[in-house]
C-alpha cells in the first residue's frame, strides 16, 4: 500500500480492519470512523489508543459522533493535518449516501482524495457491492484503488492491490 492513496475493500469489512490495523502497528497514525460503536469496535480490535468516532446521527455522551459531510470532512481534515503518516478507515460508504445522497457524497470523497494525497495519507474503506448502481459504484471506483486480499495473487502477506 501507498502513502498518498485511497483503496476500496469489496465485500469484507473485516479485511478492512486487518489492513487498517496492519497499518497501525507498523507506526501509521489511525482514526477508525465506523457504523459500529466505538466500544465493541475497541474491544474486538484491540484499538484502545486509536480514535474511533461513530458514524450515526444519534449523539451519545462518552463517544465522538458525526453524521454531515462537513463535520466529516473537518474531522478528517484535522486528523490529517495532525498525523505525521495517517491512515482512516471509513467504514460507512452505503450510510453516507443514503442519508446525504450519491452526488454531495461523490463530491465529498472527491475533495478527501486530495487531501489523502497531500498529506502522503491513506484512506481505507469497505464497500458492500451491489448496494450500489453500476454507475455509483464505477464512479467510486474512480476515487480510489481496489484492494484485495487474496494469497493466490501475492506472495507475502495476502495483500494485493489491483492497478487501476
Amino acid at each position: 500500500m501507498e502513502f498518498g492513496s485511497q483503496y476500496l475493500v469489496k465485500n469484507d469489512l473485516e479485511k478492512a480492519f486487518k489492513v487498517f490495523i496492519d497499518k497501525i502497528l507498523s507506526g501509521a497514525d489511525g482514526l477508525c470512523i465506523t457504523r459500529e460503536h466505538p466500544a465493541k469496535v475497541k474491544r474486538r480490535y484491540g484499538l484502545e489508543s486509536t480514535p474511533v468516532v461513530w458514524l450515526t446521527a444519534e449523539r451519545t455522551e462518552g463517544h465522538q459522533t458525526v453524521d454531515s459531510l462537513i463535520d466529516l470532512s473537518i474531522l478528517i481534515g484535522d486528523f490529517l493535518h495532525r498525523a505525521k503518516r495517517g491512515v482512516v478507515l471509513l467504514d460507512g460508504f452505503e450510510y453516507l449516501i443514503t442519508n446525504h445522497g450519491f452526488n454531495p457524497f461523490i463530491k465529498f470523497l472527491q475533495f478527501i482524495r486530495s487531501r489523502f494525497e497531500r498529506s502522503n495519507s491513506i484512506l481505507i474503506a469497505p464497500l458492500l457491492e451491489g448496494t450500489l448502481d453500476m454507475k455509483e459504484e464505477r464512479l467510486i471506483e474512480r476515487e480510489m484503488r481496489p484492494l484485495t486480499m487474496s494469497n493466490e495473487l501475492s506472495g507475502k502477506s495476502g495483500l494485493t492491490v489491483l492497478a487501476k
